[in-house]
């Protein structure tokens, strides 16, 4: 692995988190989509000799986002601006660019053993909703959608 490639990819998966959530907050969720297309399509083109190693895992890291994204959503327990009860493109770029990055700046965490794997999602996952809840580009049950017209520029959305 190139030796700029991790730190690259720390940056660009803050870079493409905090722009799809805040652009996704705003209203803007076609601009959140574009960010994780963004990280995806530099990871490709810095990468060409990896290009089919990277679509498996950016295409499985997707499936996995969108499944259980969608599970949390069509539940109730969860509400993405710009969508229903299915994961919005926004989130499901979000997780394929998380996908890429467990093949630069995340390599070592996944070769970890599965129950560690397990332990960190478990903490993280939740942390990250948390924090685009924060934002105002997720909702769930305790965290309810701002109102319309709010200060914060934050969208009206569904209410949980």
């Amino acid at each position: 692995m190139r030796r700029w490639l991790g730190p690259a990819d720390a940056l660009l998966q803050q870079a493409t988190w905090w722009t799809a959530v805040l652009c996704a907050a705003r209203g803007s969720t076609a601009l959140a989509a574009l960010a994780g297309a963004a990280a995806i399509a530099a990871h490709l083109l810095a990468r060409p000799g990896e290009r089919v190693r990277l679509v498996r895992v950016l295409v499985a890291a997707a499936a996995y986002g969108f499944a259980t994204d969608t599970l949390l959503a069509a539940s109730g327990l969860v509400a993405f601006a710009g969508a229903g009860p299915v994961s919005p493109p926004w989130m499901v770029g979000l997780w394929a660019a998380f996908g890429a990055g467990l093949t630069a700046s995340l390599a070592g965490v996944s070769r970890w053993p599965v129950p560690a794997l397990l332990a960190a999602a478990a903490a993280a996952g939740p942390l990250a909703h948390r924090a685009g809840a924060a934002r105002g580009a997720i909702w769930g049950r305790r965290v309810r959608a701002p109102r319309a017209g709010r200060v914060s520029g934050g969208p009206a959305g569904p209410r949980p």
